[in-house]
């Protein structure tokens, strides 16, 4: 996990990629903030002297809200399809007015792993993806003054908005889905972590009952699982290959009954592939 000593959410930071504007990232780590920039916050009119600088010798993470430009997720979906180059990431701290203040280019730099965010159906917090990159050369400069645009900036997607498809399996009570880690690093594909209603998992208990019968994991699936706007567009999905089932845990969560029972399910995955949809609406 990233520390928490190198978060900054006093600033606005941007991201450039290639040279092109994505958006406005949640909070950024890995970078620090020092030194004086001497702009001031509307609001308060208290200053803040700060400044950007990069650390050396570590991965750079940035999380994001919904609000980020399509070059953003051609990158990510570049990675998960195994497929990056050596890009040149630019973060730029910025005024209250958008105008660029400083800036830290990363060239050659390479996506090393994404968190995508968990999933509950009770929750309406926000839902944020990690993206973690190894830079190349750094280098740090003044900013342009330039302005730029006054994009939604901060758009959320909220946890509980989901949907989960699995072949042959009923997912209507799926209730959480642990986050989406998938690493180049880590030599096999993620793994898919849920935990369903037991009054509807009896497909669940089914596909393990088939795996006893036919030897372990010799029953594999394929799954989408998809993350929406409030107004059910589609954010992007992730689609895994080859899912096999590792373990089935029941899980009681709370004092009250089987009416609160739930079951947890581990599945492991071949890879999984990244679709995003035309970002438009963020």
């Amino acid at each position: 996990m990233p520390s928490a000593q190198h978060s900054h959410n006093a600033s606005i930071f941007a991201l450039e990629l290639d040279g092109r504007f994505c958006g406005i990232p949640h909070h950024v780590q890995g970078v620090t903030l020092k030194a004086k920039l001497g702009t001031s916050h509307p609001a308060t009119n208290v200053m803040v002297n700060q400044h950007i600088a990069s650390l050396n010798g570590g991965d750079v993470h940035l999380v994001c809200g919904r609000g980020m430009s399509q070059p953003f997720y051609d990158w990510i979906r570049a990675y998960a399809g195994k497929s990056q180059r050596g890009r040149g990431v630019s973060i730029l701290a910025l005024d209250y007015s958008y105008k660029e203040l400083q800036r830290v280019d990363y060239r050659n730099s390479l996506i090393s792993g994404i968190v995508f965010p968990d999933c509950d159906a009770s929750s309406k917090d926000p839902a944020y993806i990690t993206l973690s990159f190894r830079p190349g050369a750094t280098h740090n400069s003044d900013g342009q003054n330039s302005s730029l645009p006054r994009i939604s900036t901060r758009q959320h997607w909220q946890k509980c908005d989901f949907r989960l498809d699995i072949t042959g399996l009923t997912c209507t009570g799926v209730t959480n889905i642990e986050a989406v880690q998938v690493s180049s690093l880590a030599g096999r594909g993620p793994t898919l972590t849920v935990t369903v209603a037991e009054s509807k998992a009896q497909s669940f208990y089914d596909w393990a009952n088939s795996d006893l019968a036919g030897g372990s994991s010799s029953v594999t699936k394929t799954g989408t699982l998809t993350y929406l706007t409030p107004t059910i567009q589609t954010i992007l999905s992730l689609g895994f290959r080859g899912l096999r089932l590792s373990k089935l845990t029941a899980v009681n969560s709370g004092a009250h009954g089987s009416a609160l029972a739930k079951v947890k399910v581990e599945m492991q995955s071949d890879g999984a592939g990244v679709t995003c949809a035309n970002t438009a609406w963020a």
